[in-house]
């Protein structure tokens, strides 16, 4: 996910997970500054949401911001 600004604007977004995932208390998922995810858990995927989604939100205008869809899928 690239941001695109023109003039001086700031390229700062602010990573947040937007999935409700406090029931599924043993999955953790995490987003860096840099916007990388990391999903752990001790389960099996199929006791986990089929997505989780993760927003990139402009630290500038809140109203600007990109979602992104990751798809939780056991390999079968």
């Amino acid at each position: 996910m690239a941001v695109v600004t023109t003039g001086f604007a700031s390229k700062e977004v602010e990573w947040t997970v937007e999935t409700d995932l406090s029931s599924y208390t043993n999955l953790d998922v995490t987003v860096n500054e840099a916007g990388i995810v990391t999903i752990a858990h001790s389960g099996t995927v199929a006791s986990y949401p089929s997505s989780i989604t993760v927003r990139a939100t402009s630290v500038v205008d809140s109203t600007k911001y990109d979602d992104c869809v990751i798809t939780l899928d056991d390999g079968t």
